[in-house]
């Protein structure tokens, strides 16, 4: 003890002062504690507040029906109650799902957030049908369509629906649909449909097609059929594979018209090798015209007055290996071909008769 004085001690973040005061007669020692001790250190608060929602996370409402927000409170371990602030909005005239947050921050600047969903769904007691509308019924690749389905309800009165639907598509990923606008993704017979509930409109058709410089291009065919016979499919009938002919066009289509041309002639001159690889001798000449051909406007071509078009091969040995004879009974009857060739000499075609050598008409390239 201090005669005539009280001595104060005060606890700033673990460090003690003494602080002297004088004083009467009484002669007393008191603490005086600044801020928070615990295990001789000062702590911070990093715990946020507890928000307890008001009813159900998770609300189901029909189309049209009142939504009330039921609200959420917080509390805190060092503020007790904290005020909660609410943000998100719900259309129930608009089916889909609607986000509520609420955001609650003690006074130490600690942030809590929960967050309730609001789904709001079309109402099949009244609905009696759904018609569905498209204003095309063929599309190019990449293309887009506009869609309307209209709701019709027991009371007569009708309503779109058209972004509030779920939608039925075969082939799976051949169109996208966002809200009204359809989009070709594949080439394809597409059937489409609108679905609410169990409700499920009238079935549309669309034939989606693919089109490269005004020229409509087959189908992709089914791979396993394709390839389970040595010619495969050639659904236009011009003796040109379809999934070959679609590569070519897919390869070339930003390049200059005439790599589509040599290889397309490609194409054609080795399904003779498919069908006829016995008779290699007899065909090799008809075979070779293409790479002729190529040969002739990507080397000889400036020498006759006619411009050079080629910069690299159109037809190489990627195409041929990896395109065109694509399968083990394919690689073989090129392999009975080119083995037949061995040993033999074959004359060259020079000059300007090479580019006689091109089976497509070449002058709509030389004006």
């Amino acid at each position: 003890m201090l005669s005539g004085k009280r001595a104060f001690k005060i606890m700033l973040a673990g460090f003690a002062v003494v602080l002297f005061a004088a004083c009467g007669s009484e002669h007393t020692e008191q603490d005086v504690i600044i801020g928070e001790e615990q295990n001789g250190s000062a702590t911070q608060d990093t715990t946020p507040p507890v928000i307890t929602l008001n009813g159900e996370a998770n609300i189901m409402l029909n189309q049209g029906e009142a939504y009330i927000e039921p609200g959420a409170t917080a509390s805190d371990k060092r503020d007790g109650n904290v005020s909660v602030e609410t943000s998100g909005t719900v259309d129930t005239s608009k089916a889909g799902t609607y986000t509520i947050t609420y955001t609650a921050i003690d006074s130490a600047g600690n942030k809590a957030q929960e967050t309730r969903t609001v789904s709001v769904t079309i109402s099949t007691l009244q609905l009696q049908s759904l018609n569905l509308e498209i204003n095309v019924s063929t599309l190019n690749l990449g293309e887009q369509a506009s869609l309307n389905v209209t709701g019709n309800y027991k009371d007569n009165t009708s309503k779109d629906l058209t972004e509030q639907v779920a939608w039925v598509i075969s082939p799976s990923g051949s169109v996208e649909i966002n809200g009204t606008t359809l989009t070709a993704l594949k080439d394809t017979n597409v059937t489409l449909q609108a679905k609410v509930g169990t409700i499920v409109s009238n079935t549309l058709k669309l034939d989606i097609y693919w089109e490269v410089n005004g020229y409509r291009l087959p189908p992709e065919p089914d791979k396993v059929l394709n390839d389970s016979t040595l010619l495969g499919i050639d659904s236009n009938n011009n003796d040109v594979r379809d999934d070959v002919e679609r590569w070519i066009y897919k390869t070339y289509k930003d390049k200059h018209p005439i790599y589509i041309d040599i290889a397309i002639q490609e194409a054609r001159e080795d399904k003779l090798i498919l069908k006829h690889p016995e008779k290699a001798k007899e065909i090799h000449d008809e075979v070779n015209k293409a790479v002729v051909c190529q040969g002739y406007y990507k080397y000889e071509a400036k020498y006759y007055g006619d411009p050079i078009l080629i910069q690299e091969d159109a037809v190489d040995e990627y195409f041929r290996s990896k395109i065109y004879f694509n399968t083990k009974e394919r690689k073989e009857a090129y392999e009975q071909y080119d083995s037949l060739l061995s040993g033999d000499s074959y004359t060259l075609v020079e000059g300007k008769e090479q580019k006689a050598m091109c089976d497509f008409n070449t002058s709509k390239y030389e004006e």
